[in-house]
């Protein structure tokens, strides 16, 4: 998972006004200054091969604006990347 995390990172890094950080163990992913996703690295999430994307607008306490995704195998980073896409646009200023 840690090296699915780092291509991840790597990839969305490139996307404009896109920059990362660290938090509580993982890769934290920022649009300007708006969190949008989170990426394991020394720890992981609920399920061990999961990240987590920001659902901006929903859910009344901050867990309930989270959104989990499994990676099971490299054939699923396509699918992840686009549901980092759609946080990522959600994440507007």
């Amino acid at each position: 998972m840690k090296r699915w995390s780092v291509l991840l990172a790597e990839e969305v890094k490139q996307w404009p006004e896109t920059r990362t950080g660290r938090m509580f163990g993982m890769i934290s992913v920022y649009r300007g200054d708006t969190i949008f996703a989170l990426l394991p690295d020394t720890r992981g999430l609920e399920l061990p091969n999961a990240i987590a994307i920001k659902l901006n607008g929903t859910g009344k306490i901050e867990a309930e604006k989270w959104q989990s995704f499994a990676i099971e195998d490299d054939r699923e980073l396509g699918e992840a990347l686009k549901r980092l896409d759609k946080a990522y646009h959600r994440a507007v200023k």
